[in-house]
Order: structure tokens, then C-alpha cells, then sequence
């Protein structure tokens, strides 16, 4: 009966897993927001888009970034357009030269099959892209300076281990951020300098402490394409 009664909680669980997982993902955009000025020269930074209610805490993230860039560098410019879709190539290659007319000079995005059309966008404008999830710098280091990553399938891996060691308890809810680099880390291209890769190491450290207060709110403009 304990068997079957896990295996019945497991998917369950390990969706709220998930979910924990990825809204740990405000910590490492926090990062990215506290060291883009160290990153590039950027005057301008955008999130091409953000999708409330995907994932718990969505609403996290962009406050999370944009308080990370201006305690570093006021003087940039955030460029940020909620597209309404994570999944069509063609609005999210338009938004990004849109704001790359605009001025940008390096794109974050949070898409799914759309995130090709951002990348074309980068590619033919030669802007560089930070990604988020998977490791999208080792997939394509031309393009992509840096990727958030939040790797869903280390609580998965945690879950079932659990399950084969006897440690498993049900309606459990764990907590992956930054502490866990092996989930939750930034991936940086050979090209970040060695001040800025420091950088990044001291402040995540300072992070995982409790040593920075991550912000939850956003009041600024909207990006709308002309």
C-alpha cells in the first residue's frame, strides 16, 4: 500500500517540484540585472517577454531584473514588451528589432519555439542574447552571452532518489535556487571577462546569504513596437 500510495502523490509532487524550481528563477535574474553593465557598455537592456501565470512567482521576475540593473547601472535604459505568446518566431523576431531600433544592444528573452525568431533578430543586427532554462550558451555561444538556468530536472532526479532511498514524503514542497547551482546557476560565454565571472561568484554567494533583497515589484514603462 506505501508504494502505490507514493507513486499516486509522485506526479503531483513533483509537479509542485517543478514549479518551485522555476520560480526560484528571480535569483538569477536578479544576477543578470546586477552585472549587465559589467557584461557589455549596454545603454539599453529589454526582456522581450514576460508570461504571467506560467509558472509560480512569474510576476517576480521582471522587478527582479530591472532592480538588479538600475542598483548597478542607472543610467541604462530597460526595454520590456509583454507579446502575449512564448511561442510565435515571427511576433518575437519583430519585437526584437523593434527595440533594437530602439537602441538596444543586448536582448533577454523568456520564450519557448519563439525565442528563433528573437535569435534571428540577434544574429542579423549582431546583438548578443541572454537565454533562460537550459544552458543556451553552450547551444549556441555566437549568439548567447549568458543564460539564466533552472534546471527542472534536478528535482525530479531528487524526488525519485528519495523514493528509492526510503526518504520519500508526500505533500512536500523543496526549494531550489541558487544555493544549488547544480538546478539554479548562471552560464556565462568564454568572452565575459574574468572581473565581471567574479563579480557574478561574489554577489551570488551574497544572495544564497540572504545579503540582497531581491525586488517584487515593477512600476516602469511598457516597450510597445511602433
Amino acid at each position: 500500500m506505501m508504494a502505490a500510495s507514493s507513486r499516486k502523490e509522485l506526479p503531483h509532487v513533483l509537479h509542485r517540484l517543478r514549479l518551485e524550481t522555476r520560480a526560484e528563477h528571480e535569483a538569477i535574474e536578479s544576477v543578470l540585472g546586477l552585472v549587465d553593465d559589467g557584461l557589455t557598455l549596454a545603454r539599453y537592456i529589454r526582456i522581450l517577454e514576460r508570461f504571467w501565470g506560467f509558472y509560480r512567482k512569474a510576476e517576480e521576475l521582471l522587478p527582479a531584473f530591472a532592480g538588479g540593473l538600475a542598483s548597478t547601472n542607472p543610467r541604462a535604459r530597460l526595454l520590456t514588451n509583454f507579446s502575449g505568446t512564448q511561442d510565435d518566431p515571427a511576433v518575437a523576431r519583430r519585437i526584437a528589432l523593434a527595440q533594437i531600433d530602439a537602441g538596444a544592444d543586448l536582448i533577454f528573452t523568456m520564450l519557448n519555439t519563439g525565442r528563433s525568431g528573437a535569435i534571428d533578430a540577434c544574429r542579423e543586427r549582431g546583438v548578443k542574447q541572454i537565454g533562460n532554462v537550459r544552458d543556451w550558451v553552450a547551444a549556441m555561444p555566437e549568439v548567447f552571452v549568458a543564460s539564466a538556468v533552472a534546471d527542472a530536472g534536478f528535482a525530479v532526479f531528487q524526488a525519485g532518489r528519495d523514493l528509492s532511498d526510503n526518504l520519500w514524503k508526500g505533500e512536500t514542497v523543496k526549494r531550489f535556487g541558487v544555493r544549488h547551482p547544480d538546478a539554479v546557476r548562471l552560464a556565462l560565454a568564454p568572452t565575459v571577462q574574468g572581473v565581471v565571472r567574479d563579480r557574478v561568484d561574489a554577489l551570488t554567494k551574497e544572495m544564497a546569504a540572504g545579503g540582497i533583497a531581491i525586488p517584487t515589484t515593477y512600476s516602469g514603462p511598457e516597450f510597445m513596437p511602433a
